[in-house]
């Protein structure tokens, strides 16, 4: 399930949040594209639901942009179709989440949800990221704690238990960025630089003082594709 926005560019974007984030957290993103804001339930029909969309498109690639979990599939996307896409860019990737911090955090949630999700979302933020995460209070925080269900948060942490990015999936990819806050303190952004080294053709943005959500950054689009 997408939601188009026409951004009257030529290329298009499909766009995949984070665990226990949605479509909305990209709003403030400014990139040469059309975007596809993926807002579906679950990721278990991601590669059915592109297809379906590019099915009833006239473009014969697309670009993807993953983060952090819709980073997984969005790689996993490009491994099993990469005559489909043009440019992958993986935003705050990790290889994998060990099973053991997947527990620790269902279990946290099972303690106390709210107070559970409020640490994490702070930790996605660095100290010098103040702005980026009053934005962040003031826009989404009191919805997000409020419309996110244990069903849907710990079924997307089995989903995460059984995901991996893997190399192998973007070597026929033309265009791959990795791009990342060197204070993220969810997906530490040494990961980031070893995926990068076993993909030769990739490139790894690092954002200085930057957390788990580098795309908040003013700068990001210039970052990525100049002025």
């Amino acid at each position: 399930m997408f939601r188009f926005v026409d951004r009257h560019a030529v290329n298009h974007l499909v766009l995949v949040p984070g665990w226990a984030f949605d479509h909305r957290v990209f709003a403030r993103l400014e990139l040469p594209f059309n975007y596809h804001l993926f807002c579906g339930p679950s990721l278990t029909r991601f590669d059915e639901e592109v297809q379906e969309l590019m099915n009833g498109l006239s473009f014969p690639k697309i670009s993807l942009l993953g983060w952090s979990k819709g980073a997984f599939a969005v790689c996993a996307f490009a491994g099993r179709k990469p005559e489909l896409v043009k440019e992958v860019l993986l935003v705050g990737v990790r290889r994998r989440y060990d099973r053991s911090e997947l527990d620790a955090m269902r279990a946290s949630l099972e303690k106390n949800k709210t107070a559970c999700l409020k640490l994490f979302y702070r930790q996605c933020f660095a100290r010098e990221e103040m702005a980026q995460y009053e934005w962040f209070k003031r826009t989404l925080l009191t919805d997000y704690l409020a419309a996110l269900s244990m069903e849907q948060l710990t079924g997307e942490l089995d989903w995460l238990s059984q995901a991996e990015i893997r190399p192998a999936d973007l070597q026929e990819i033309g265009t791959v960025k990795f791009i990342h806050g060197s204070a993220d303190a969810v997906a530490p952004i040494e990961q980031a630089r070893a995926l990068a080294e076993a993909v030769p053709q990739s490139e790894l943005i690092a954002f200085k003082q930057a957390g788990h959500a580098p795309f908040l950054h003013d700068d990001f689009a210039r970052r990525l594709y100049g002025d």
